[in-house]
């Protein structure tokens, strides 16, 4: 695995990489921009190298999102078609995504797993908005008083410690729970790992199905279930599912917990 944030930041040095690898035979993944859907030669130099996975920072569906970080060169609109250009040089795609931010809403979480689904995305890893300590974004939270907690252990990506500016923070932690509960169901697990040994080839399609299994574990282990904010139906602490759910949020609309 190549370690740095984005293996084409430097595009000649990346084709000379490439080119190098070639003959190499080696097999690896790393962390790169979606913006190596938009240079032909480079993703096929990627391919032949032996790149069977890239971690990618799809982040949010929302451009209003996309420019608050500085990503417009993301561009939502075309993720579909560059998703689907790497995909075809037999690279799969581990998409990580923000839930959280200013533009989101309580449906945003239904629309990101369509995504992911209509995407043929082949692992995600789900990231609750954390404004680290020290940061310009977590002092302006600090000011405007949506800072919940200040347990450090908690800023893992993981758990909500913000007020959200569109949904509560129990919405925010539910959404973000139920995607990576709905996501690694077993029978999803499944089509994907078949889905993906006729389009990217079995060793990567090995791969993704071990990466799969072991967010599904560690969603079981953890007692990840989650809930839809924008589903219809009411939450209730009689709801089994939802009473399972370790991160139930507490009495307060709030509230982390």
């Amino acid at each position: 695995m190549f370690a740095d944030d984005n293996i084409i930041a430097d595009r000649e040095y990346a084709r000379s990489l490439f080119e190098a690898m070639i003959p190499l035979r080696k097999r690896w993944v790393a962390q790169c921009s979606i913006e190596i859907a938009n240079d032909e030669e480079l993703l096929r130099l990627a391919g032949r190298a032996g790149c069977l996975g890239l971690f990618i920072g799809i982040e949010t569906l929302s451009e209003e999102n996309l420019a608050s970080v500085a990503k417009g060169f993301n561009d939502s609109r075309g993720y579909l078609r560059r998703i689907e250009a790497i995909r075809r040089h037999g690279i799969g795609i581990v998409a990580g995504i923000i839930v959280g931010m200013d533009g989101d809403d309580p449906g945003a979480f239904e629309r990101m797993l369509q995504f992911l689904q209509r995407a043929r995305i082949d692992a995600v890893q789900v990231n609750i908005m954390t404004p680290l300590p020290g940061t310009p974004l977590f002092e302006d939270m600090r000011r405007k008083g949506r800072i919940l907690d200040q347990d450090w252990s908690r800023y893992d990506f993981r758990h909500c410690v913000i007020l959200p500016a569109r949904m509560t923070a129990r919405q925010l932690q539910d959404g973000a729970d139920w995607i990576y509960a709905q996501f690694y169901r077993l029978d999803r697990v499944l089509l994907r790992f078949a889905r993906s040994s006729f389009t990217l080839g079995r060793i990567a399609a090995i791969i993704g199905l071990r990466l799969n299994l072991t967010y599904r574990y560690d969603n079981l282990r953890e007692g990840i279930i989650g809930r839809n904010p924008a589903a219809k139906t009411k939450i209730s602490g009689s709801d089994p599912d939802y009473s399972k759910n370790r991160r139930e949020g507490g009495e307060a609309e709030g509230s982390c917990r």
